[in-house]
């Protein structure tokens, strides 16, 4: 039964997006629903460990990604292989765990992390290694026509994550334990999810060492601009990690939870047009490629005014019922945090369109200044002007990177239309 629900759509563009937006929304609100678990039971410790556990898990789940996504789903004439894709994701995987050893032998020699702490993001950060391997298989079933299967096995996977985590911790109220029992069935129900479509997995072994570093620099601007778009995405959050209290760092989180929220469901909400994007690029149809970059600017846009109107109303409200936190005085932070997560949100639009256009040497400039800019000057201005200066500063960083890639993106479009057009726009 659940591998003809799988397999099989009567409508696969509707099934596509239907199972898009399911998994995406339980991709988007996991974190808030699981942080909501921890901190009602009254764990403190647990759930300030928890989301700073999911910030360097989602980091380094694009270390391991690579940006490669909408690189393979994009390559329209097929020049990689899909066991070349493969075996770049392996590498990239491996890097992912280098990265994470790095992270927790800096955090247990110099930071004084705690062991139980350390142990916690290690189990977090395999979690994303799950997600972030299982990703290339997905590429293939988009780039060939099947992203409603992949949606399919994502929105089954997240379910039984969600609701086996959430029912283990309120039975062992102890984050590690949950983590290794949660982790264990990931894997085997990642792997019997992903073997149900198998025959869309045909590949020729063929596979050079050369072609693999190659693909691997081709996208290198991309991963390091991912990775680059998940730090900026949780920045402040590395931040206050070293001023705040656990508590304090509690009600930060909660008020930050929207931010990443809205970055996080935007880039599912362009993902199953990204082919056919491409597509249009190719084809030199620059009329049908500029109303779906509008029509998905307009969505980002609505989405996110949405949320502001929704915050401003509700949403502080909402949250101090919801978590059972005082949240007094936080409204202006909390806007200003939702056009933040505007702001990150288009971001991750603008890196799929410099994909599309292999123009990814672009992207990775622009993000490096914006990142680098906040990275020097965050610890001063938090010090300086606290938490309210830390967000406002964090928003001209942002507004910044997301300037500088949409007038450079249409720099590109203009010229593009000109040598279509003979030189007449």
């Amino acid at each position: 039964m659940l591998r003809n629900f799988i397999l099989f759509s009567k409508n696969i563009k509707k099934d596509s997006f239907l199972f898009n937006t399911i998994s995406a929304i339980e991709n988007s609100f996991q974190t808030m629903v699981l942080l909501l678990v921890i901190t009602r039971l009254a764990q403190i410790e647990d759930s300030s460990i928890f989301v700073i556990a999911y910030a360097v898990g989602n980091l380094v789940m694009t270390i391991g990604k690579y940006g490669t996504r909408n690189f393979q789903v994009t390559d329209i004439k097929e020049e990689y292989s899909f066991f070349e894709y493969i075996q770049a994701r392996a590498v990239t995987t491996l890097l992912l765990f280098i990265a994470v050893a790095f992270y927790l032998l800096k955090g247990l020699a110099i930071d004084g992390m705690t062991l139980y702490k350390s142990g916690c993001i290690l189990l977090v950060c395999m979690l994303k290694a799950v997600d972030s391997f299982e990703d290339v298989l997905h590429g293939r079933l988009q780039q060939l026509g099947r992203l409603d299967v992949a949606t399919k096995i994502l929105a089954v996977r997240y379910f039984v994550f969600i609701v086996l985590f959430a029912l283990l911790y309120l039975v062992l109220q102890n984050l590690m334990a949950v983590l290794i029992v949660t982790n264990v069935v990931n894997v085997l129900l990642s792997g019997y999810l992903n073997l149900i479509p198998k025959e869309y997995y045909q590949f020729q072994r063929k596979a050079g060492k050369n072609k693999i570093a190659l693909m691997l620099k081709e996208v290198f601007p991309l991963a390091l601009g991912m990775t680059l778009i998940m730090y900026l995405g949780n920045a402040p959050k590395y931040t206050i990690d070293g001023y705040f209290t656990d508590l304090q760092q509690t009600s930060f989180n909660i008020i930050y939870m929207p931010v990443f929220i809205i970055g996080l469901f935007s880039s599912f909400i362009f993902s199953p047009l990204m082919k056919s994007m491409a597509e249009a690029w190719a084809g030199g149809q620059i009329k049908k490629f500029q109303a779906i970059v509008k029509r998905q600017l307009g969505l980002i846009v609505l989405f996110t005014t949405g949320a502001i109107v929704g915050g401003y109303v509700i949403g502080l409200r909402l949250l101090e019922m919801v978590y059972g936190v005082s949240l007094a005085g936080e409204m202006f932070n909390l806007v200003l945090l939702l056009v933040c997560g505007g702001l990150i949100a288009l971001m991750t639009f603008y890196i799929a369109l410099y994909t599309i256009w292999r123009r990814q040497s672009i992207v990775l400039v622009i993000l490096a200044l914006a990142s680098g800019v906040y990275f020097i000057g965050a610890n001063l201005v938090m010090v300086n002007f606290a938490t309210t200066g830390l967000i406002m500063f964090y928003l001209a960083c942002l507004l910044a990177g997301d300037l500088g890639l949409a007038i450079y993106g249409g720099l590109i479009v203009h010229d593009n239309n000109k040598i279509i057009n003979g030189g007449e726009i």
